[in-house]
């Protein structure tokens, strides 16, 4: 049977104690989150970050050297947890599209459910080059695993796996960029995995079912 989907960043994991820096890096984060669930990142402000953690301005650059670097340790547990979520979906028994189906399903619900960091990230990717690097860095790592579920499970293709799977990929970066900074007219999640599934199947099976 495969994984049910579970949404990504609201697991319960065992409470441990911290290192005094770890809970102030931690601390900064939650009040960037909490900002930038009222306004957009270029509009969120230092000195109201470090005011809402309860610390010096000073403590947020000895962490940061930016805002767009405190979004990309924001989003960072994130996406590994989305990366291991999706992964194991797309790799686990069953029907290949079915697993197929539920991956899909999983990465535009976690894209959903933490629509303020995403747009956060996409917004220090488009101002920041290093903070773009590590995005494409992020992508590269789906597309490692999405070549090898390629070339196992995809019927008489005629490009590279790797190929495939960048296009599939930026497919995915794009149509979800969009849905979460536009209004759609209507446009659902379950709308954006219907299509995305439609293209990914008829990709790598040659036809929807």
């Amino acid at each position: 049977m495969p994984a049910e989907v579970v949404p990504i960043g609201r697991r319960r994991n065992p409470i441990r104690p911290q290192p005094r820096g770890e809970q102030r890096r931690r601390q900064l984060l939650a009040a960037l989150s909490s900002q930038l669930e009222r306004q957009p990142l270029a509009e969120v402000s230092i000195a109201a970050v470090t005011d809402a953690a309860g610390l010096a301005r000073s403590a947020f650059y000895f962490y940061f050297s930016s805002k767009n670097e405190a979004v990309t340790y924001l989003l960072s547990d994130i996406f590994d947890e989305q990366i291991a979520a999706v992964g194991a979906m797309i790799n686990s028994e069953g029907d290949p599209r079915d697993t197929l189906a539920l991956a899909l399903e999983q990465l535009v619900q976690s894209w959903l459910a933490q629509r303020t960091q995403f747009q956060a990230m996409l917004d220090a990717r488009d101002a920041d080059i290093e903070t773009r690097q590590i995005w494409e860095a992020w992508l590269r790592r789906y597309e490692d695993f999405v070549a090898d579920y390629i070339d196992e499970h995809a019927e008489s293709l005629d490009v590279d796996s790797h190929d495939l799977a960048h296009s599939l990929i930026s497919l995915n970066e794009r149509v979800l960029e969009r849905f979460l900074r536009s209004d759609n007219d209507g446009l659902t999640a379950d709308r954006v995995h219907a299509a995305l599934f439609h293209i990914w199947s008829a990709s790598l099976f040659g036809g929807h079912r």
